[in-house]
């Protein structure tokens, strides 16, 4: 980012007998200089980003700069590793949203992170590569790409955030890491085209509604090591007829399959101690609000937590 520093001198104000003899270091610098002016009335400061081949930017510090927009018409964008003489380290919030031309993305291998919202709305996105070295997507980055329909995450991301593939109707595939950690709120919610969904070993935890209303989603795989489901997880996927909880799971929010008419069995893991959410004195169980009839609770199975049934109106065999 260019910072233009205009300094006026007030000589009405400022007698120039009194700067006689003031040297730079006395002042302080420019906290010197605030104390001895009206900084508001002496200093005009204009900011305004760098615009390269249609990529817009600001520089972060002597070395790295951030994408801030996008003002091409290409098709295919290949994201440049440098802008003026600066390495693109990031690309910042929103910087592609509601582009309706772009329709693949390529990103260089030194970008670090994604803002929130980047690619939100890009309705014709149908192919993004990652580069190995991104540690971080934000929010609702690919939310709304409905073209997308699968995605290679790098190894270096941990997480996926809140919303980051809400509503992407086109996904077709899981787009997991060997290292993805958590699957964030709502992320995958009214991703109608997913029709089967394998959670890799390395997810501990599957944030409230993340499937929500994922309505041709018919079986879910989910593997050892998953120890969280939260409330509403796959509340509303009403093609679901298969799931299997693995028995390293501990804790199961409320209504997590509400509204899936053709689940009708599950199985208990072995290892679960906290079932449903307390709300103004009502309890609401996992299986609250589905057309679940029989449950298997296997041998292990020593104590079962309170409330695990509350709500299960279908509820025939335990």
């Amino acid at each position: 980012m260019a910072i233009v520093l205009t300094v006026m001198l007030l000589l009405s104000s400022v007698p120039l007998n009194g700067l006689v003899g003031l040297e730079w270091p006395s002042l302080g610098g420019l906290a010197g200089l605030g104390r001895l002016f009206d900084l508001g009335s002496l200093f005009t400061v204009k900011a305004s980003a760098e615009e390269e081949g249609g990529f817009q930017y600001a520089v972060l510090n002597g070395t790295y700069c951030q994408i801030t927009g996008y003002t091409g018409s290409d098709t295919e964008v290949t994201v440049p590793g440098e802008l003026g003489e600066y390495i693109v380290q990031s690309i910042g919030d929103s910087a592609f949203a509601d582009n309706d031309t772009i329709e693949s993305v390529t990103l260089p291998d030194s970008i670090e992170s994604i803002g929130e919202s980047v690619f939100s709305g890009c309705s014709q996105l149908a192919y993004v590569g990652l580069n190995e070295g991104l540690n971080s997507i934000g929010r609702y980055a690919f939310s709304g790409c409905s073209s997308l329909s699968s995605l290679s995450l790098p190894d270096t991301i941990t997480a996926i955030q809140d919303y980051a593939f809400y509503s992407c109707t086109g996904l077709t595939e899981l787009p997991t890491g060997q290292n993805v950690g958590s699957i964030g709120y709502e992320a995958f919610a009214y991703c109608s085209g997913l029709t089967a969904v394998e959670v890799p070993g390395s997810v501990t935890e599957i944030d409230s509604d993340a499937f929500y209303c994922c309505s041709a989603l018919t079986t879910v795989d989910m593997s050892e090591g998953l120890t969280s489901i939260g409330s509403y997880a796959f509340s509303d996927c009403t093609a679901l007829t298969g799931l299997t909880l693995p028995d390293s799971v501990t804790s199961l929010g409320c209504y997590i399959f509400r509204n899936c008419p053709q689940l009708i069995s599950v199985n208990l893991p072995a290892g679960l101690t906290q079932c449903g959410y307390n709300s103004s004195s009502d309890y609401y169980g996992p299986f609250a609000g589905s057309s679940i009839a029989t449950v298997t609770i296997p041998e292990t199975v020593t104590a079962i937590p309170d409330y695990t049934f509350s709500g299960c109106a279908t509820l025939e065999e335990a």
